[in-house]
């Protein structure tokens, strides 16, 4: 074997061979630290950016609440509390059965014209008396609403001939059923409606506010030309004795 064509290994590492080792080493460190340093500051970014976005969501929750809450608390008209919801709802054949809660007239007048404050009360002992009116006499009449947890009332009106002495209407008359805003006076009244009093009718107004425990007051006019009406009281106040038979009641 020729010695001369072989290359002379040396047994232990040269300075130059140290020199190129530590210039791969620091360049492997910088990558590393380069690719770490990356990765961190992405991590940083995505916390946050989730933190912001997790504080605006917030800010705008409690401003919805606090809005929501706010309309909440404003003044609102009260309204009495039904015990009767639902029954608006049915449809029966028998349609006086929701007018089962009713009350009576407690006192009647008559007055002329305008002159309510100048009224003339019916005194009837055990209800027998008649209420007249027609042209320019008025009947003034007052109910108290009991407390039935119910705000809308009607007003009717019955033609009840078995009563005795019978209806001396000779005729159907149209009455006018006016509710006055305060007790004696007819100032601002409304107009309820017009009801047809004949023979073996029964007439009902619209319905219309009548707050439970109030006391409201009415006028009953007949303004036709000739209009004469004449209603036996019998039975028809509420201390009368025999309910079925009244002819005039708010329900």
């Amino acid at each position: 074997m020729d010695a001369s064509k072989h290359e002379y290994i040396p047994l232990s590492p040269t300075d130059e061979d140290h020199e190129l080792l530590s210039e791969e080493n620091s360049t492997i460190k910088e990558d590393i630290h380069q690719s770490t340093g990356g990765t961190s500051w992405n991590g940083w970014t995505l916390f946050l950016a989730a933190c912001i976005l997790s504080a605006a969501l917030s800010a705008i929750n409690l401003s919805i609440l606090s809005a929501v809450q706010t309309i909440r608390v404003l003044p609102t008209p009260m309204k009495t509390p039904s015990v009767y919801i639902g029954l608006d709802s049915l449809r029966g054949k028998n349609n006086t059965l929701c007018r089962s809660r009713v009350t009576y007239p407690e006192s009647v007048a008559t007055f002329e014209k305008e002159n309510v404050r100048g009224r003339t009360r019916l005194h009837a002992p055990g209800d027998k008396m008649i209420l007249e009116l027609g042209g320019t006499k008025s009947a003034y009449v007052d109910f108290r609403i009991p407390d039935y947890g119910l705000e809308n009332c009607t007003l009717s009106l019955k033609r009840n001939d078995t009563s005795s002495p019978p209806a001396l209407t000779q005729y159907a008359a149209n009455v006018e059923i006016w509710l006055l805003q305060d007790e004696g006076k007819l100032k601002n009244k409304v107009l309820l409606d017009t009801l047809n009093f004949a023979n073996e009718t029964q007439s009902t107004t619209a319905p219309f506010f009548c707050p439970a425990q109030s006391h409201l007051f009415f006028q009953l006019r007949c303004p036709g030309e000739g209009c004469h009406v004449q209603i036996p009281l019998q039975n028809v106040t509420a201390m009368s004795k025999h309910p079925i038979q009244q002819t005039a009641y708010v329900g």
